[in-house]
């Protein structure tokens, strides 16, 4: 037992006593717990990508591509939110995991694994497909494969990429960060906000917001050739730009405290 200079334990003298709890990365739980909500974005990242390739090769015509895609997409990821949530927090999406790293919800370490998770995640999920596909001139991998409209210039595409992915990000944190009546739905509306950029943007971009969607299509349909990496970056940079903006602009003013108050407080009128 401690005990101080008069020899008199520590625990009857509380004033003494050192509760500090030791920093994070000398909790042996720290990394167990990491690897297990890795596992959890690997695995929703996968399931995701899987899905949002399988709903686009199934389309039969292009005007129900695009509500395709958005259905899939967002309902399932919705749904992978709600199940991974209490595991993870539900990104399975790097920009997601830059947000949220913005806004304070997550360190380095973890979000550093995070990126490394879905974007393996992303390709095994697309490897998946294999499963089916035929290897046909049009097959599965091949429509899962995010390519830029041939009418939009990359600048045009990293800007569709960046809002729309701004809209998708700050959805997530003021859902999820927030202790607010809308947390218990915040799977819901997050599904619907992906729902709605993708059925937006698809027709221009191909509706991705999400590096590890577009990486892991892109990698496995490389063993035929169709140079699936042709503005690539634009499905990097402007998810990333997306995502860091929002968590910033919610870390510094939108947050319930964010860092730059730009309301007084309120006062609390004590009557005598």
């Amino acid at each position: 037992m401690l005990t101080a200079r008069d020899n008199t334990p520590l625990l009857h003298r509380p004033y003494l006593a050192t509760n500090k709890r030791p920093p994070w990365y000398k909790d042996k739980f720290f990394y167990l717990n990491l690897v297990r909500r890795s596992l959890a974005e690997f695995l929703g990242t996968g399931l995701f990508v899987f899905t949002a390739v399988s709903a686009l090769s199934g389309a039969e015509d292009r005007e129900s591509v695009a509500i395709a895609a958005g259905l899939a997409q967002g309902l399932c990821y919705g749904a992978l939110v709600a199940a991974m949530m209490h595991v993870s927090g539900g990104h399975f999406n790097p920009a997601v995991t830059l947000g949220v790293l913005l806004a304070g919800g997550i360190n380095v370490v973890a979000s550093l694994c995070y990126f490394l998770a879905q974007l393996v995640g992303g390709i095994v999920g697309a490897a998946c497909v294999l499963a089916y596909d035929t290897g046909s001139n049009s097959s599965a991998l091949e429509y899962g494969v995010t390519r830029l409209n041939s009418n939009l210039s990359p600048m045009q595409g990293i800007l569709v990429e960046l809002l729309l992915t701004f809209l998708l990000v700050t959805v997530f944190l003021h859902t999820t960060m927030e202790k607010t009546e809308m947390r218990p739905v915040a799977p819901v509306l997050i599904g619907l906000a992906l729902t709605a950029a993708v059925i937006s943007s698809h027709s221009l971009t191909g509706g991705s917001l999400n590096p590890a969607r577009s990486l892991g299509p892109a990698t496995v349909a490389s063993r035929d050739h169709h140079n699936p990496w042709r503005h690539h970056y634009v499905y990097w940079v402007g998810p990333l730009i997306g995502g860091f903006l929002s968590g910033a602009f919610y870390r510094l003013i939108l947050s319930s405290h964010p860092l730059i108050p730009i309301t007084e407080p309120e006062t609390v009128r004590t009557t005598g």
